[in-house]
């Protein structure tokens, strides 16, 4: 796991933190949630949570247009994951970065249009 803390740094992740067996980073600086790399043999697992429990249908929806992604709910809270060979992270980084930030844009607008049905 210090090769990826290192290959996370060296392509400009910020807050790269490892702890055990887990790496933690953060994708657009040191305000950016906070995601986790976890690695099982030669696969690697890249996740992030959104503090947001997202629709079956907005799942779906977000996974066909980001069929590389995988969005599901995991304690409440929906959570992005990507899951790559070790020796595909480097390549995959940019790919990672791109979901990040299109599930983040998702989660914003999910999250506004509850405005009305809440009352917030």
């Amino acid at each position: 796991m210090n090769d990826v803390a290192e290959l996370l740094i060296a392509t400009g992740f910020d807050g790269v933190e490892r702890v055990d067996d887990i790496v933690y980073a953060r994708g657009d600086g040191p305000s950016a949630p906070e995601f986790m790399v976890t690695q099982a043999g030669r696969q690697i697992r890249l996740v992030i949570r959104y503090p947001f429990r997202a629709s079956a249908a907005q799942m779906q929806a977000w996974m066909g247009t980001n069929p590389q992604g995988r969005l599901t709910i995991r304690d409440g809270e929906t959570e992005l994951s990507l899951s790559l060979p070790l020796d595909d992270l480097a390549g995959s980084l940019t790919l990672w970065r791109k979901l990040m930030s299109a599930a983040s844009r998702a989660a914003i607008q999910w999250r506004r249009d509850l405005r009305g049905v809440e009352g917030m």
